[in-house]
């Protein structure tokens, strides 16, 4: 079905209907108060942030739909809309730390959606798509088991990570598709929307906090699922917001891993080789042995 002014059939869209709507719409603030006036919503709204993931976990997932076209009619303030969105997100990042099997499946499962949602508020008119990463920081920490392939993502290195044709947004409802490789859709989605952002500072400044964030897990003991997933989402924003310098500023990458990361060193050089190759750029230098 079709979403009328009010929102009213919002739970009945498709991904790709949401999608569509998010690209070709403008709501107004009349619509995006129509959903803040929904009870569930309101509360949600209403608390303060450290009670807003709990009424967050109880909200319907067409409830949750709402809360996002709220958000896409650039309701409210900038820091209220983040922290209703990170609510949003750590409702199901709690869930991506089970370990059970059983649930692995319906965490990635979640994380498609999740980012299909951020997806769908970058296409926003009245937001700025810079809006859609900071609320995924507390799923980009989890930490994670099992082994780390950056290889995963090797095609999307290999066209230079473009955002591709919206029939790739549906691989976010693969639930077996591995996180990884849901990131890195949703990063190269995401670098389309920064490259199209009049406020080039804006991104820029995305992109230098990002970079801190990586370089900050230096002496972080454990953080090779944060360092695997937060390397693949820089690449999808840098090389498209900033591709022109894009090989120098990934390279630093290369030269200050953590020390729990440095298996991985190659394989990174092999992206960012694949990456700027298909940008038709100047590779990164050959790697040398790290020091000590």
């Amino acid at each position: 079905g079709s979403a009328g002014p009010d929102g009213s059939d919002l739970s009945s869209l498709s991904l790709s209907e949401m999608w569509a709507l998010a690209g070709g719409a403008e709501y107004s603030d009349e619509v995006g108060q129509f959903q803040a006036d929904i009870p569930a919503i309101k509360e949600l709204l209403a608390a303060p942030r450290p009670v807003m993931v709990k009424l967050a976990k109880s909200l319907s997932e067409e409830n949750i739909d709402r809360v996002i076209l709220w958000a896409f009619c650039g309701c409210s303030s900038l820091e209220h809309r983040e922290g209703v969105l990170r609510a949003i997100v750590k409702r199901k990042e709690e869930n991506a730390l089970l370990s059970a099997e059983e649930n692995e499946v319906q965490a990635a499962a979640d994380l498609g959606r999740t980012l299909l949602r951020l997806l769908v508020l970058a296409g926003s008119p009245h937001l700025s798509p810079t809006e859609t990463l900071r609320p995924l920081d507390e799923y980009l920490a989890v930490k994670v088991g099992g082994k780390v392939q950056l290889r995963l993502v090797e095609d999307f290195a290999k066209t230079g990570w473009a955002p591709g044709n919206e029939r790739l947004l549906d691989k976010l409802n693969v639930p077996k598709l591995p996180s990884s490789v849901k990131l890195a859709i949703f990063a190269c989605k995401l670098g389309g929307f920064l490259l199209q952002e009049s406020d080039i500072y804006r991104t820029t400044m995305l992109i230098k906090e990002h970079m801190n964030s990586i370089a900050l897990l230096r002496d972080t003991a454990d953080c090779l699922g944060e360092w695997a997933n937060r390397t693949t989402v820089i690449q999808g924003l840098a090389w498209n917001a900033m591709a022109n310098h894009a090989t120098v500023l990934l390279s630093a990458l290369l030269n200050d891993m953590p020390q729990a990361v440095q298996h991985l060193r190659q394989d990174l050089h092999a992206l960012l080789t694949h990456a700027a190759r298909a940008k038709h750029q100047e590779p990164p230098s050959a790697l040398e042995k790290p020091s000590g």
